[in-house]
């Protein structure tokens, strides 16, 4: 009889937590669901904040190379001139010319100087040969 009685009390509690394991399923899918919202949310918030931030730099940069780089190309025109010898036809003087760039070049900035010289096509340039050209540049103070 007692043996009875134990399977009937073995039986019975597992009976009774067979009874509880949807509540306790129930439960533990409630967790889940919580833990992964918060996780969804956590993620989705970083990956947000990355992407403003991402957004925010570009602007923050395309503005300032806007504002503060200068446009790479310019352009101008460099008479050349040189003093003529009085004593015999030609010219006394190497060729020589001036251009002020105080009102486009900035303060501290970093530039490259080319200077592209056109000659026209003769046979008198063809016959001279090579030649050679130095470029100066001063300061407003007139200095190197």
């Amino acid at each position: 009889m007692q043996r009875i009685r134990d399977v009937r009390t073995g039986v019975s509690s597992r009976i009774e937590t067979a009874r509880q394991l949807p509540a306790r399923t129930k439960e533990k899918i409630g967790s889940a669901a919580v833990k992964t919202w918060s996780i969804f949310t956590n993620v989705l918030s970083a990956t947000l904040s990355i992407i403003f931030l991402a957004i925010m730099s570009l602007l923050i940069y395309g503005t300032f190379y806007y504002g503060y780089i200068p446009s790479p190309l310019i352009q101008a025109p460099l008479t050349l001139q040189f003093r003529p010898c009085l004593s015999s036809p030609g010219k006394c003087s190497p060729l020589s010319g001036s251009h002020n760039l105080s009102e486009i070049l900035m303060n501290d900035q970093l530039y490259v100087i080319a200077v592209r010289l056109d000659l026209p096509e003769s046979p008198a340039n063809r016959n001279h040969g090579m030649f050679m050209s130095c470029l100066a540049v001063y300061a407003k103070d007139e200095t190197l």
